[in-house]
């Protein structure tokens, strides 16, 4: 699947190159595809540290979950959300439908103050369904964003023995009542609810609804304001109605690893993959063990093979470690609640290595002779060198499978039929795709300035 991102980058630059439109992509993939680990790193010859990212595609079956579930839909009505609330309410109403016919739910709205669309636990029925989509259809945007009342009013009459969830849509900063990460993380630890967020555009406080449902072990999407909303709630809801693996810790056995980002899950819900960057040292047969729970019972997948001594098609990898790096240090600056500033020196430090741009870096555009004049060393204009040279022998060789257990496969299934299509959040892959387009609207604005 790399090799095919990489070769649409071409495409992506002719068709944003003002980098004034949202990309989004969609994908799926095979349905009988075993569940597998795939390794992808890079190396030079006689390079002591390699730098790797490992993905886990659980092959386990999960069951489907037959009792009934609680829902609880908190969507901001806050004045950002005109031009697009009228999209969202009719997403939830398609997302509604998708309920069990054992499962019950509840719509709250928010804005400066709090609205319940339902009074109590409705029955995912078709006519409780419709009546409830009905009010939604008359409801109108006003008002800033308390988005602390709204969890506030989901969290009120849960059932503790049914499993509950919160979908919560927003666009917006917290502005009004309680605003701070700790009010909401102590709110949320109180309560055995999975929290699923759908975070539509750039101007949500991203950091502190990440805590948030990592508090609740469930997971938070990124949503273009032009993307597929429905899509997104109807994604939240699959999740819910198999089981899942609680408790996950993946380890590596037998070969010195370092740097390990991100943070890994607690949980991995059906259909979800678990990546991890790191660096790696040796060549040495590693041995990667994932344990987890699946409705309390411990399980426990393994698998062994060897990190390569050389490897040299993928040197992309480096700057994704990197750009995943920044991201976790400026995650643990916000969850400490101290500055970035704290961060400056780290994240300076791997970002002009690695040519990123971010809160402490940018991109200059000048002249060969500027840069000779000035000394200024060209790590940048060398590193895009080796990664166009790194694409191009993969387009000439073909898309080829970066698994590396099938000696000794991790699991003994298939993958799950389900799986979300990719859109909305721009991650890593299409960072670095995305770079050489920057580089050439950077350029294009300096020749036209001059």
């Amino acid at each position: 699947a790399f090799a095919d991102l990489v070769q649409a980058e071409d495409s992506f630059a002719s068709a944003a190159s003002s980098l004034n439109q949202d990309i989004v992509v969609y994908w799926r993939l095979r349905p009988d595809l075993p569940g597998a680990i795939e390794l992808v790193s890079h190396r030079e010859p006689g390079q002591r540290r390699g730098t790797f990212m490992l993905t886990l595609t659980p092959g386990v079956d999960l069951q489907p979950i037959s009792e009934g579930r609680d829902w609880v839909f908190v969507l901001d009505r806050s004045g950002s959300m005109s031009g697009k609330y009228e999209t969202l309410m009719d997403a939830t109403s398609q997302a509604l439908k998708q309920l069990g016919t054992r499962d019950r739910f509840k719509i709250i709205l928010f804005s400066n103050r709090v609205e319940h669309v339902t009074s109590d636990w409705v029955t995912a029925d078709a006519i409780s369904i419709q009546h409830v989509s009905a009010a939604l259809a008359l409801s109108q945007v006003d008002g800033g964003t308390d988005m602390y009342a709204g969890i506030h009013a989901a969290l009120k009459g849960l059932d503790s023995d049914r499993t509950s969830s919160i979908v919560l849509v927003t666009d917006g900063v917290a502005n009004l009542g309680k605003t701070e990460k700790k009010d909401f993380i102590d709110l949320l630890a109180k309560h055995d609810v999975r929290l699923f967020t759908a975070i539509m555009g750039n101007g949500a406080n991203r950091p502190l609804l990440d805590s948030m449902v990592k508090t609740s072990n469930g997971f938070a999407t990124s949503v273009s304001n032009s993307d597929d909303i429905m899509g997104v709630l109807i994604s939240a809801t699959e999740k819910v109605k198999y089981q899942a693996l609680h408790d996950v810790d993946l380890s590596i056995k037998g070969l010195r690893t370092t740097d390990m980002v991100p943070k890994q899950p607690t949980t991995l819900y059906r259909g979800q993959q678990m990546t991890l960057f790191g660096h790696y040292y040796g060549d040495e047969q590693a041995e990667v063990i994932l344990r987890a729970k699946i409705s309390g019972e411990q399980k426990e997948y393994r698998s062994t093979f060897h990190f390569p001594k050389e490897s040299t098609d993928n040197p992309e990898v480096e700057r994704l470690w990197a750009y995943a790096h920044i991201q976790e240090l400026k995650g643990k600056a916000d969850y400490l609640g101290v500055a970035l500033d704290d961060y400056r020196s780290a994240i300076v430090d791997t970002a002009t290595e690695y040519g990123l741009v971010t809160d402490f870096t940018s991109m200059l555009v000048m002249s060969d002779e500027q840069f000779e004049k000035l000394g200024i060393e060209r790590k940048n204009r060398d590193r895009r060198a080796m990664e166009i040279a790194a694409a191009k022998n993969r387009a000439a060789n073909g898309a080829r499978s970066n698994r590396v257990d099938q000696g000794s496969p991790a699991f003994s299934g298939n993958q799950a039929h389900y799986r979300n299509n990719g859109s909305g959040a721009m991650g890593p892959w299409f960072i670095l795709m995305l770079i050489p387009l920057m580089l050439a609207w950077l350029l294009q604005r300096h020749t036209s300035n001059c």
